[in-house]
């Protein structure tokens, strides 16, 4: 039994994974990204978490090469991240059908396939193809036999019934790997995760290089939160601080402003969001962000009380109405005269009335009207 995860899962906790009867684990080690190679955030702490706890470890890259020489230049950038790591698992690519993919053929997407895949074995590394396991076998995405004849190949297939109601994928064709459904559920991890089964058995591999092995990771925060996964972007109601742990005692590592949307990979049981800032994991108050900008209502009469009234007025020779109980010249909305009336709500205590002009609030100087009734008189 195993899964597959990123950094979608939040913070694992490993011990309980490895309680519940996992063997292994293929982990993110990164993704393509804007002309480039992207580490996954919680690619290291996995991977020291992972060896630590039991479970052997695999890794995957999430691949946008079109052509065999972007394949091997993620490969080479795979090979440099892991080195220092135990992985005693495949070593996986990653190539799913994204629409910048589409006009790839075949024999080229099967080309660039094996490029990456050769490149790993070339390093001592077990390689490993993943797919869905119908794009597979459609005959258009991929020459499919070229591969098999080399490589094991990992297909995802959620079928009714599901693994271990059945014990293989359906069809003909033989598969190392099987992933099963998206929806497990694994003690230590938070909200959904991807399960899979192995048909084959491996032994822990150490690393390839100890002198590698990066510093560990400590354990973030929120680990002692509960953190259910989410795949959404905010922004902020207004201006709103970005931590490096969610606490309030966190150091602020930027601030996002309203209008401005961070991807958000989870939310806690503690009432803090995980953001994505400049490639990094950050932590802002959940109740502070929106999924849209919402606009500041301005209370124009801020600092001003009014007494509810409800009358005619009209100027007593010309007034001024304004949007606001200012004298400032930009704030004029519209001039009456004597004889044009309008309803007064209001009666301030700083010598301004509030009117209703046009369905709209506005204000106008208390000494420069006249009630109906008095103008009759």
């Amino acid at each position: 039994r195993g899964i597959d995860v990123s950094r979608w899962q939040g913070t694992i906790d490993w011990e309980k994974v490895k309680d519940a009867g996992i063997v292994f684990a293929m982990i993110r080690i990164g993704a393509y990204a804007d002309g480039g190679c992207s580490l996954d955030s919680k690619a290291i702490y996995n991977l020291q978490q992972a060896e630590k706890n039991g479970v052997l470890a695999g890794v995957y890259f999430y691949s946008g090469a079109k052509l065999p020489q972007d394949a091997r230049k993620e490969a080479q950038w795979v090979l440099k991240q892991i080195e220092g790591f135990a992985i005693s698992y495949p070593v996986v690519l990653d190539w799913e059908m994204d629409s910048y993919k589409k006009d790839v053929t075949a024999a080229v997407r099967t080309d660039t396939a094996l490029a990456f895949l050769q490149e790993i074995e070339n390093a001592g590394y077990e390689a490993m193809l993943y797919t869905q396991k119908l794009d597979f076998e459609s005959g258009s995405m991929w020459e499919k036999d070229r591969i098999l004849g080399d490589y094991p190949v990992w297909v995802a297939r959620y079928s009714d019934p599901k693994y271990p109601e059945i014990s293989y994928p359906d069809g003909n064709t033989s598969y190392a790997m099987w992933q099963y459904s998206d929806q497990g559920k694994i003690d230590g991890i938070s909200g959904n995760v991807d399960l899979n089964v192995a048909y084959f058995e491996r032994e822990y591999t150490p690393p390839k290089n100890t002198g590698l092995r990066p510093p560990e990771v400590d354990t973030p925060v929120d680990f002692k939160q509960t953190f259910q996964t989410a795949n959404k972007s905010l922004t902020a109601k207004n201006e709103v601080n970005l931590r490096k742990i969610p606490s309030m005692e966190g150091e602020i590592v930027g601030k996002l402003q309203k209008g401005t949307f961070l991807e958000c990979t989870g939310i806690s049981d503690m009432g803090w969001a995980r953001l994505i800032y400049q490639g990094k994991e950050v932590y802002a108050v959940y109740s502070y962000l929106s999924e849209k900008v919402i606009e500041e209502v301005v209370d124009p009469a801020a600092g001003h009380s009014f007494e509810t009234v409800s009358e005619e007025v009209t100027a007593k020779e010309k007034t001024n109405l304004r949007s606001s109980p200012t004298t400032d010249e930009e704030n004029i909305v519209a001039t009456i005269l004597n004889g044009e009336y309008l309803l007064r709500t209001g009666i301030g205590d700083k010598g301004w009335d509030r009117l209703e002009y046009q369905g709209k609030a506005v204000f106008a100087v208390h000494s420069m009207l006249i009630a109906k009734e008095n103008q009759a008189q």
